[in-house]
């Protein structure tokens, strides 16, 4: 990382920050089911997101790249930035297409899906 990617003054927000426009009923950021990636504490460490090292999420500095995680510290070639357990509450996993889309049925979960989801055979 260079010194470019570090932007301090964009904290990770607060609950209240996150959500204080929103619906006060269960539902995606993105207008579905509530997923992991509606987390409200998107950038605490420890076990309960498996992050490693600070971070922050804010604006890319890259153009048109929208909105990333970025680190809040200089880091050492090699560091592990987050450590998940498969199956988790922060990872789930699923057998089959069927299966995801019961648990994400709705219009709206395709963008959290493809903005969050991704796949191994």
């Amino acid at each position: 990382f260079g010194s470019s990617h570090f932007n301090r003054k964009a904290p990770c927000a607060s609950f209240s920050q996150l959500y204080s426009n929103m619906d006060p009923r269960p539902s995606s950021r993105y207008g579905g089911i509530v997923a992991p990636c509606d987390d409200p504490l998107p950038c605490e460490m420890g076990a309960r997101t498996g992050l490693q090292v600070r971070t922050r999420i804010g604006p890319s500095n890259i153009p048109r790249a929208g909105r990333g995680r970025f680190a809040e510290e200089p880091l050492a070639q090699g560091t592990v930035l987050r450590r998940q357990q498969m199956c988790s509450s922060n990872l789930l996993c699923f057998r089959s297409e069927e299966e995801l889309r019961a648990k994400f049925p709705l219009p709206e979960d395709l963008a959290m899906l493809a903005d969050f989801g991704f796949g191994a055979e």
